[in-house]
């Protein structure tokens, strides 16, 4: 064996049980194991699952109370503004910061993976993707990572989306620029479509869900 977790708690039980392990693969589970292994974990009680999975979080949104102003009406119209003004002014960079200290208490607390959604438009371009995918890069190895190009304002809705494809061309950029492969057949980024008015072309090789 590769690994023993000893005294640990499993879901559905209220047993002591030790967990033996075999690189990713469980071999036994099961009270005062004789398995021995090179590294062993007393988990001293506490409750052993899967890793959790976070699969809807706006991360480049994260943390953004620290760094806009204060919402004076306290109504969403004044929200929106505050936010489309701060994403006028988005660097990846900063964005990559701001959501990776959310993946990093995610992942302290057994989250290993997470869904991030990017706004992509007119108002922010690709930047907040462009960080999103910063941070999955730094926390490649302790987590699994799927950004979203998500067009929070539309496409018919936000001013001269829909007569230029912008939001289309931006989100096309989005996945080719993000199209790595992880070991799976699930590229870096996915594409959201939410307008159902009707139907939106694509450039080839790009998938609108």
């Amino acid at each position: 064996m590769d690994v023993v977790i000893r005294n640990a708690r499993v879901r559905g039980s209220t047993e002591i049980v030790d967990i033996a392990l075999t690189g990713d693969r469980i071999e036994a589970v099961g009270p005062r194991s004789a398995a021995t292994a090179a590294r062993e974990i007393d988990a001293t009680g506490c409750l052993v699952s899967p890793g959790f999975v976070n699969l809807h979080l706006h991360a480049d949104k994260a943390l953004l109370g620290e760094r806009m102003r204060p919402n004076v009406s306290g109504t969403l119209p004044e929200a929106i503004e505050i936010t489309n003004d701060f994403k006028r002014e988005y660097d990846p960079e900063e964005v990559a910061r701001r959501a990776g200290r959310v993946l990093e208490a995610g992942v302290q607390n057994g989250t290993t993976f997470f869904r991030l959604f990017a706004d992509v438009g007119t108002i922010g371009g690709l930047r907040a993707a462009q960080g999103l995918l910063l941070a999955r890069e730094r926390f490649r190895g302790l987590c699994q990572i799927q950004v979203v190009a998500f067009p929070q304002e539309g496409i018919l809705r936000d001013p001269g989306a829909a007569e230029s494809s912008t939001v289309i061309e931006l989100i096309a950029r989005a996945k080719l620029e993000g199209l790595r492969e992880d070991g799976t057949s699930t590229s870096s980024i996915r594409i959201v479509r939410c307008d159902p008015v009707r139907p939106l072309a694509a450039p080839e090789g790009i998938v609108l869900l």
